[in-house]
């Protein structure tokens, strides 16, 4: 019995850097020993799986394959964008794999685009919905020189204006969790069912005006069992896993999960996929393919009605990015999560108020977009990494806005909405004080760059010393410290004005004048 097998990674990382210093991570202490959890899982996953491993009998190197060349996958372009930078060898080679796929499956590569910085779009507006997928869509073009087929849905959360937004800009597919799938039935008969909900076939989601979206859900027991259940620690019993799945002659078996179980969440974890992508090659009845090759040899014989709204991680639709559902990290023994909601009132009033100002400032228009990135929500805490990380993109939203006029009343009102978001840690209090901590440190960290770089100018100082009065963090103090030794035996001006905001700027920091 002849079946087909596609495996899909969703590789994605949020986007990390000081948006006051665009392109540049701040060291993030929890990812040791690599200086931030970009480079970490690089390390661990995403350059191991451009090289993957294949082992002889006897243990040793039998060669090296990219495994991206023989999967489905998206790379969220915020870690593209990283990548293309930080790490040109693996970026090389991820493009380099999507044209090999598509000589291997008949015109059909591997790769899919997503929406571009994984905001959860049934919760997004229509505008911002729109702006997402095509931001995707666009920097899909740009960089694997072809259209894309389908697009990622961050956490697979759906809902009909989604698939509609897809639709409306020739999207033809996209992936999804078998939790969305709520009835079939057969193309052309009348009633739906609820039983039989196979996840070996393509559907087609009726949507307006006759339109319909291509939809694969995929086996959620294989993937849950990839991501949590230590399937990747044999490659034998994974290929065996996806052998033995449910599907007819001729049907699909698939799953898709986070990327990073390959080699980051699991070690070793490509070596496994290798071995996989290997074995099924060389199996007679089975056979790889993509989403793309398998839709346009199997078109839908049936459709599908989905759950709305729904994702891949969170039993409760999508509240995981909007209350205190009980979908969590577990980081916090106690926490609850009764900051989320308040976090996006505050977001969502911030964008509907520096709208104006974003239609005609693309830097504004791009935070605006990057502060709700999904991850802000996801864990237990208003102070987590990923959290801070989308408000100071808000609080660089905010900034520039100011510099165009927008009344310090905004500001205000956004303050207040923040202290509405509990923080689980006394010393952090609310989203206020995240918001406000993290505005100091990351645009601190920024000016004393610049000044480092042109220690002679006044401009730079005058920002440092206004950023320095406001420093929270004793990482960033220690180095500004270190900075100010080196400069205050040498100071490049000695006129009076620089001297004394020099002298100042040493007052700041904790020096005697």
């Amino acid at each position: 019995m002849r079946r087909y097998i596609c495996l899909h990674g969703h590789f994605y990382q949020p986007p990390r850097d000081n948006p006051w210093r665009p392109g540049y991570i701040e060291p993030q202490p929890s990812a040791a020993p690599f200086r931030d959890w970009n480079a970490r899982i690089l390390a661990e996953c995403y350059a191991p799986n451009a090289a993957a491993r294949v082992l002889a009998a006897d243990g040793r190197i039998e060669r090296i394959v990219n495994n991206y060349a023989r999967i489905s996958f998206n790379v969220g372009p915020t870690l593209l964008d990283w990548l293309e930078v930080s790490a040109p060898e693996t970026y090389a080679a991820i493009l380099a794999a999507d044209r090999e796929s598509c000589a291997r499956f008949n015109g059909h590569g591997g790769a899919m685009a997503q929406a571009y910085n994984h905001t959860i779009l049934p919760l997004a507006s229509d505008a911002d919905k729109r702006t997402q997928i095509r931001w995707g869509l666009d920097d899909f073009q740009r960089r694997y020189q072809r259209d894309a087929e389908g697009m990622w849905l961050p956490e697979c959360a759906v809902d009909l204006p989604t698939l509609e937004a897809l639709c409306d800009e020739g999207v033809r597919f996209t992936v999804l969790s078998p939790l969305s799938l709520a009835a079939v039935r057969r193309i052309g008969t009348g009633a739906w069912q609820k039983e039989g909900l196979a996840t070996s076939r393509a559907y087609s989601v009726p949507l307006s005006r006759g339109r319909s979206m291509a939809v694969f859900f995929y086996d959620g027991e294989i993937a849950q069992a990839v991501a949590f259940r230590r399937l990747l620690d044999d490659g034998a019993s994974f290929v065996r896993a996806l052998e033995e799945g449910p599907a007819d002659d001729g049907g699909l078996v698939h799953i898709a999960t986070d990327g990073e179980s390959y080699g980051h969440h699991h070690r070793f974890g490509e070596m496994a996929l290798a071995f996989a992508l290997e074995a099924i090659d060389a199996h007679d009845d089975l056979v790889l393919t993509t989403y793309g090759e398998y839709l346009a040899t199997h078109p839908p014989e049936w459709e599908a009605q989905i759950v709305e709204p729904s994702s891949w991680s969170c039993a409760h639709g999508v509240e995981r990015w909007r209350s205190d559902c009980g979908c969590r990290g577990g980081r916090y023994e106690g926490a609850t999560q009764a900051w989320r909601g308040p976090l996006r009132v505050a977001l969502d009033e911030l964008r509907t108020a520096l709208d104006p100002i974003a239609k005609d400032d693309p830097e504004v228009a791009r935070f605006l977009q990057l502060m709700f990135t999904s991850c802000g929500w996801f864990f237990d805490e208003p102070s987590d990494l990923e959290t801070a990380q989308i408000l100071a993109y808000a609080a660089r939203a905010l900034e520039l806005a100011e510099a165009r006029g927008v009344p310090l009343a905004v500001r205000e009102r956004f303050l207040v909405k923040l202290t509405e978001a509990p923080s689980f840690l006394p010393e952090w209090r609310d989203a206020r004080r995240v918001f406000e901590v993290t505005e100091a440190e990351q645009s601190f960290a920024a000016r004393l760059a610049a000044f480092e770089r042109a220690p002679e100018s006044l401009v730079e100082l005058r920002r440092l010393l206004r950023a320095a009065e406001n420093v929270r963090s004793s990482f960033d103090l220690r180095a500004a410290q270190d900075l100010y030794a080196r400069l205050r035996g040498r100071p490049p001006r000695a006129d009076g004005e620089w001297t004394a905001g020099f002298s100042a700027l040493g007052a700041a920091l904790g020096f005697a004048a």
